[in-house]
């Protein structure tokens, strides 16, 4: 098959993620869930993504290979293994992105993985779940979907607070527990905002 540019940029995407399904691919790239399958397809034939399992859970997302990352150009190394516990909010992460990047055009979401490989944050003791960047602004986003400590949440706003070059730090969570959770722990703490958004915000392998 011709690897075209947009398949570059699709195996970038997938590989900043770790993970990604058929429907978050064909919203990436506009086109409907049929198109989107059939690329897949023809990318998993030539060995630059392959499916990979979740246990107990049915989905069977698509990671990148380390073909297709030689072939991207891409130094991350390709996801391993996904757990178990990490999926729905690693899978959420990628809809927020989006929906982040189509919100605020001509923006670009730094996942989390590409922030740990650079090593520009070697020293840090939490890892942010990636940076929005935005008309020259940097914002630390935190998909927040569990309950924290309030002493834990205090700790990690702190760290992000040093954070010199971040413009705010926004919180996103669909639950109202942890928004009243995260509003305790920044009182006082301008900077940091809570984005709400739908529960059943959520995507199929």
């Amino acid at each position: 098959m011709q690897i075209t540019q947009r398949d570059i940029a699709l195996l970038q995407w997938t590989n900043g993620f770790g993970f990604v399904s058929v429907l978050q691919i064909a919203k990436w790239m506009g086109v409907d869930f049929s198109t989107a399958a059939r690329r897949v397809r023809l990318l998993i034939e030539a060995g630059l993504i392959r499916r990979t399992t979740v246990d107990i859970l049915s989905a069977n997302p698509i990671v990148v290979t380390p073909d297709g990352a030689l072939v991207a150009g891409d130094s991350l190394p390709p996801l391993k293994g996904i757990r178990t516990g990490d999926f729905r909010h690693d899978s959420l992460l990628v809809d927020m992105a989006r929906g982040l990047t189509a919100r605020f055009p001509r923006s670009l979401f730094e996942p989390v993985r590409r922030l740990r490989h650079s090593g520009a944050l070697a020293k840090a003791k939490h890892l942010p779940d990636g940076y929005l960047h935005f008309r020259g602004h940097r914002y630390t986003i935190e998909l927040e979907l569990t309950v924290k400590s309030r002493q834990r949440l205090s700790a990690i706003m702190a760290e992000h607070t040093t954070d010199i070059g971040a413009k705010e730090i926004w919180y996103l969570t669909d639950s109202a527990m942890v928004a009243a959770a995260i509003t305790r722990a920044a009182v006082g703490l301008d900077h940091v905002k809570i984005v709400r958004f739908a529960k059943n915000t959520a995507t199929e392998p």
